[in-house]
Order: C-alpha cells, then sequence, then structure tokens
C-alpha cells in the first residue's frame, strides 16, 4: 500500500514536465510582432492614428507601407501552419496535428447534429470534412503556437468571438499550469474554451444543448467579428513562426508587393509616439538580433 508521499513521486515528473513547457510556451507566445502587424492590416490600417504615423514613416523613409490584405494574411497564415507543423514533427516526431479516436468521434457527432439542424450549417469548423472555409478539410488550424482539438466560428459566448472546444480526458489532470496559460492566450484573442467530457463526445443531447447556449444567428455584425478574430489568430501565429524578411520575401514573390516592414520597424522604434506595446515588441526583436550577432 502506498503512503501519501509514495502516490506522488509518479506524479511530480509530469507536474515538472508541464511547467517547463508552460515556461518555453509563455516565452514562444511573446514571440514576434504581434501588435505590429495588425496594425498593417485591414482592422487598423485605416485608423486616424494608425494612417498618421504611417504616412510619416512613408514621408521620412520615402518608401510605401501598403496594406496587408486578407488574402496577404490568410496566406501568410497557411505557410506559418506548414512551418510550425514541419517544427514540431522534427521536434516531437508527430505533428499534433493528427486527430484522435475521440476527435474523429466527436466530429462525426457535429457531423449528424448538423444535418439534422439547418440553422447550424453555417458555422464554421475547424477541422472538418466539409465546414472549413480557409484551410484543406479536415486540417487543424494554429493558434500561435497552439493546436486546439477543435474551433469554431458562428459560436459566440459573452466578451467572445469564437469558440475552441478541448476534448479532455485523464491526462489534463497533471498538466494544470500548461492548460491554465493556453487558456489565458485563448481569452487574450477572444476565444472562448468549451471543454467536453471524452466520454460524453458521441452524446448528442449533450452537445446539441451546448451548442444552443452559444449559437448566434448569423448577421452583418457577427460576420465582422469573426474576420476581426481570425485577422488576429492569423497575425498571432504569424508573427510566433515567420520572422518579417520571411514574410516580406513571401509577400514579394507571390504578390508582387514589398511591405518595407524591417524598415518600418527600424523607424517605428526610434519613434517616441510608438504605442508601448508595438515598441515591447521591437525592443525583444532587435534585442534577439542583436544577441545573435554577438553569438
Amino acid at each position: 500500500m502506498f503512503t501519501k508521499n509514495q502516490s506522488l513521486k509518479p506524479k511530480l515528473p509530469l507536474e515538472h514536465q508541464a511547467r517547463n513547457e508552460a515556461k518555453i510556451n509563455k516565452a514562444r507566445w511573446s514571440h514576434g510582432c504581434f501588435h505590429f502587424l495588425l496594425q498593417r492590416t485591414t482592422t487598423q490600417y485605416n485608423h486616424k492614428t494608425t494612417t498618421h504615423r504611417r504616412q510619416l514613416l512613408e514621408s521620412v523613409n520615402n518608401i510605401s507601407l501598403p496594406i496587408i490584405d486578407d488574402a496577404m494574411l490568410l496566406s501568410l497564415y497557411r505557410l506559418a501552419c506548414f512551418k510550425y507543423l514541419h517544427s514540431c514533427f522534427h521536434k516531437y516526431l508527430n505533428s499534433g496535428f493528427e486527430r484522435t479516436y475521440h476527435e474523429k468521434m466527436f466530429l462525426s457527432t457535429l457531423q449528424n447534429i448538423i444535418s439534422t439542424n439547418p440553422k447550424f450549417k453555417y458555422l464554421e469548423i475547424y477541422p472538418s470534412s466539409f465546414l472549413s472555409k480557409d484551410l484543406s478539410p479536415l486540417q487543424k488550424m494554429v493558434i500561435g503556437i497552439h493546436v486546439p482539438d477543435f474551433l469554431i466560428f458562428g459560436l459566440k459566448h459573452p466578451g467572445y468571438s469564437s469558440v475552441v472546444i478541448e476534448l479532455d480526458g485523464d491526462s489534463h489532470i497533471e498538466k494544470y499550469s500548461k492548460d491554465k496559460l493556453y487558456y489565458d492566450h485563448l481569452q487574450e484573442l477572444g476565444i472562448f474554451c468549451w471543454s467536453i467530457p471524452n466520454d460524453k463526445v458521441t452524446d448528442e443531447s449533450y452537445v446539441t444543448k451546448g451548442l444552443e447556449s452559444l449559437y448566434r444567428h448569423r448577421s452583418g455584425a457577427l460576420d465582422k467579428q469573426i474576420k476581426k478574430n481570425k485577422r488576429e489568430i492569423q497575425c498571432k501565429t504569424i508573427a510566433c513562426n515567420l520572422t518579417l524578411q520571411e514574410i516580406e520575401s513571401f509577400v514579394e514573390k507571390h504578390f508582387k508587393t514589398a511591405l518595407n516592414l524591417r524598415v518600418e520597424a527600424s523607424t517605428l522604434f526610434k519613434d517616441p509616439t510608438c504605442p508601448r506595446k508595438i515598441k515591447s515588441e521591437l525592443k525583444n526583436l532587435f534585442s534577439l538580433k542583436f544577441q545573435r550577432k554577438a553569438g
């Protein structure tokens, strides 16, 4: 019979590993220029203060700082997902994009519910075989450095713009610190997390009740919220996985457009009117470059 201390021993390595992974994920999530990129997207490009600051930078450097439109952003996002997938495979010998048995069963349950509830046909679900608009069928979405089991646009919770569904098994019990960080990251991007126990994935009544509680009639206002939320998710994923040089090279090659991100970044960093969040991102960016050169 185990004593109290003996019964805890098998758990400690998993708890330590989860805490270490949480520290690494916290640093990786903060890596990159999320707010800097977001100001060049449709969401913020035409804001009065953003426009004024951008026009001054264009005048000083005699360059153009064009918008990163939704087509560019989606293409860059797909590239970032591809790079993240290969990074995971290189580190862990699996991508994290594979679907588990419970995920397959849950997707089947979702499809059955949607087939008998026409109002749910406007939901955008990742991964799914027929309700994924931006990615290939059954491809999971990446959110920064995370790959949720499911991400759904068209469901809402007060204060949030989309919903992640996580299927929770026993493995989550040992990963509190890592999971909390994950949920905090989702919250930053306006994403609500709905946890479903593994033993409920085939319970159509349970899942339907949850969908009903989060369902909102599709409208122009909701469409705008979804587009804004998508840009935030895409910018965060791009910032976490691509360098400014990679972004510029890709857009130059595929869209024949010079974004001039690096010139903007170096000039904006010296600008006393630079927003605090962007200033912090650029400080980390240039500090990292300096460390690499010194090394």
